[in-house]
Order: C-alpha cells, then sequence, then structure tokens
C-alpha cells in the first residue's frame, strides 16, 4: 500500500486542489464556522459546504489519529468527522486489530487521505514513514487506544507503524482508552497510565456505561466530541505559546 502521506507529511506549503491551487471543497456540509485552532484564519461558505482556500490548507492544524484494536474503532470515523468539520487536515494511522473491525477506506474516504497500516509498505523516499509522520503533525491522537497499545506506550516498544509513530513523536499527544472495565481497573493497566501521564500524555479517562463484552462499568470510549475538544484544546495552548 502506498503511504506517501507519511512520507511527505501533513501537506503544508501546498493546496489540497490541483497545480492551479484552486480551492476545494472539503469537510461534510456544514453551514457553521468551526474553531480552525488558527485565530485569523475562517473557511469560506458556498452555500452549505465550507471550502478550504490554499493559504487555509498551508496552515491547518495537522492532526495525526492513531486507531487501535477495539470494537470503539468505529466511533473512531465520528472523530475523523468532527476534525474535519473543524479544517483539520486529518491523517490516520490504523493497528492491524484496528483494520478487523473497520476498514482503512472508510477513514480514507473520511479524511481524504490515504491511511497507514503497515510498516513496511514500501517507502517511497528515503526518510523513513513513521519519522515523517510524527515530525509534522501538531498532535497526535490515539482514539480508541487499547490496553496493550497503552502497555506498549509505557514500556517504549515500537513494533508496529503507530507505537513506531509515537515513540518518534515530539508534538503532544492524546488518548482515549477503551477496553473492558477489569482490564481498565487492572493494576498494570493503572501503572501504565500513571506512567503515561507523567510523561505528559494527556488522557481522555472513559465513560462509563453498558460495555460491548457485556459488562457494565467504566470502559466505554468517551464521547467524540469529548475526545475532539481535549484536541482543540492542546491546539489552542500551543498557540497561545504554553
Amino acid at each position: 500500500m502506498a503511504v506517501w502521506w507519511l512520507i511527505g507529511g501533513c501537506r503544508k506549503g501546498t493546496s489540497r486542489g490541483g497545480a492551479d491551487g484552486a480551492e476545494i471543497q472539503k469537510a461534510p456540509e456544514t453551514a457553521e464556522r468551526a474553531d480552525t485552532g488558527h485565530p485569523n484564519l475562517t473557511p469560506r461558505l458556498t452555500g452549505t459546504a465550507p471550502k478550504w482556500s490554499a493559504e487555509f490548507m498551508a496552515t491547518a492544524p495537522c492532526i495525526l489519529l492513531g486507531v487501535t484494536g477495539s470494537i470503539a474503532a468505529y466511533r473512531a470515523a465520528e472523530i475523523v468527522r468532527l476534525m474535519m468539520t473543524r479544517g483539520w487536515d486529518v491523517h490516520v494511522i490504523l493497528t492491524r486489530g484496528a483494520a478487523e473491525f473497520i476498514t482503512p477506506l472508510t477513514f480514507q474516504t473520511l479524511s481524504r487521505n490515504p491511511v497507514g497500516v503497515e510498516m513496511f509498505a514500501g517507502d517511497l523516499e528515503w526518510r523513513p514513514e513513521h519519522i515523517a509522520a510524527a515530525d509534522r503533525c501538531d498532535a497526535m491522537l490515539i482514539a480508541p487506544c487499547t490496553a496493550n497499545v497503552m502497555a506498549k506506550m509505557a514500556h517504549g516498544i515500537a513494533d508496529d507503524l503507530l507505537t513506531c509513530t509515537v515513540l518518534a513523536c515530539q508534538a503532544p499527544v492524546i488518548i482515549a482508552p477503551a477496553m473492558n472495565v477489569h482490564m481498565w481497573e487492572h493494576p498494570a493497566t493503572q501503572d501504565n497510565l500513571t506512567t503515561l501521564k507523567a510523561r505528559k500524555v494527556l488522557v481522555v479517562d472513559p465513560d462509563s456505561g453498558d460495555l460491548a463484552c457485556g459488562y457494565e462499568g467504566k470502559g466505554r470510549l468517551a464521547a467524540p466530541e469529548n475526545v475532539v475538544r481535549a484536541v482543540e484544546g492542546i491546539l489552542k495552548e500551543k498557540r497561545s505559546g504554553k
């Protein structure tokens, strides 16, 4: 699978249109002006569908979304949609487990960018894919984040495209865990959570309620709106220099 976006990174300095830099339509239809994360850039509206200028796309926040192997992976599609309505340049990496629950094509369609899955898909340039992706994002979000990926992050394990990318990422990292209530409450998971928080990883705590496994308790992926709001907060902090 060609994953050129991981080589070229987020397309800052270029437009999503053709060579003439023409504006193109972006994001699902909406008549609202969303907070873009940039104070001087506002999407132009034509009718009900926002269009993004070349200037806007050159400076739009670049968000790297990692999706892991949880039944909650389907809710990541709504997270992408919400981020797109804010005018963010969204790129997605799926783990192999995530691809069992939801296809790369879904995220490619929603984000309008190719999706990365395999670590050794074939580099188009000399620079390793995960390094280029990590260097160019303004923030990295992993939602849903499984107990397995949390453990890998806490212990520095990098054995696939997503975990290699997060280990190389210097931008703020946000995770939104999702798992069975007993997995969430397990001392090992809580220890890993403490480790990640100590490393300044922002954690969007899971919600409580009915779980897909049949249990009831804490472990549901937080509402997509709350997850995206957390990313918005990070972007605003970066903009203000905090």
